[in-house]
Parts: structure tokens; C-alpha cells; sequence
């Protein structure tokens, strides 16, 4: 909601503070704090970030727990995830790499992957035939 009228805009266009308006099989654009239900149950498909089979039971009321994980949220959408059932009105909280889905990928990219043992053990043996190479070559 902008301008106190529902539009439809691009998620990109999103800033914490829209009001969006979710539905069976939207998926959700940004993280979003339950403001109101339209209808009697909301459900959330959340397994992109939590991995449970089923979705979700959401509602308005607001969570007492800091810091609560991701599970205990129930008056949260988060982006990525798709509304199974209900519909509902909720306000944008983040967006971009500062949702939850965000996170995950900023924390992804930005993982160093050791070195197999095997491959350091190949590039051993790289090196030592590189060098016995040279040296024949040298040699003749």
C-alpha cells in the first residue's frame, strides 16, 4: 500500500515500511510482520528455510521471544516462501540481502572451501611431475 491505495509493484521496489497484501500461491517478496489476517487460517510453505515438509500456521499475534528462531515466528513471512493457504496483510520489515533468505546467501558466497586432501595431494604430484620434466628436458 502506497499513497493509501493497493498496487501491484515489483518486489525490488519494495521498502520496509509497504504495506503487501499475500494470498494462496503468492510468494512472498520480502520479510513481513503479520499485520492482519483476511482470512480464518494463514499457511506457509517455509521449507526453503527450514526444511519442514508441511506448511505453516500463521498468525497476527506477536511473538514474545527475542531473537526467536526462525520456527517461532509466526507472525512472520519471509521471502522466498510461498503462501499455501489464507490470505493477509502484513508490513515489509527487510528486503534485499537483509532478509532471512538474504542472509543465507550473503553467508553462502562469502564461505572459503578448504582444500580436499586429495586435491592438495594432486597438486603435490603436479609440482613433482612439472619438475622431473623440467629436468629431463634439461638433461637431453
Amino acid at each position: 500500500m502506497r499513497d493509501g491505495s493497493y498496487r501491484i509493484i515489483s518486489a525490488s521496489d519494495l521498502v520496509p515500511g509497504d504495506l503487501i497484501r499475500v494470498s494462496a500461491g503468492v510468494r512472498v517478496p520480502a520479510d513481513a510482520r503479520l499485520v492482519a489476517l483476511s482470512s480464518t487460517t494463514l499457511r506457509v510453505d517455509q521449507a526453503i528455510l527450514t526444511g519442514e515438509s508441511a506448511p505453516v500456521m500463521k498468525e497476527a499475534e506477536a511473538v514474545a521471544e527475542v531473537g526467536a528462531e526462525i520456527q517461532a515466528r509466526r507472525n512472520m513471512l519471509f521471502s522466498g516462501t510461498t503462501v499455501a493457504y489464507g490470505s493477509a496483510t502484513a508490513i515489509v520489515v527487510s528486503t534485499a540481502t537483509k532478509t532471512e533468505i538474504g542472509k543465507i546467501g550473503k553467508q553462502v558466497s562469502t564461505t572459503e572451501t578448504a582444500a580436499s586432501p586429495l586435491k592438495m595431494k594432486l597438486d603435490e604430484f603436479g609440482e613433482l611431475l612439472t619438475k622431473v620434466c623440467c629436468n629431463l628436458f634439461t638433461l637431453s
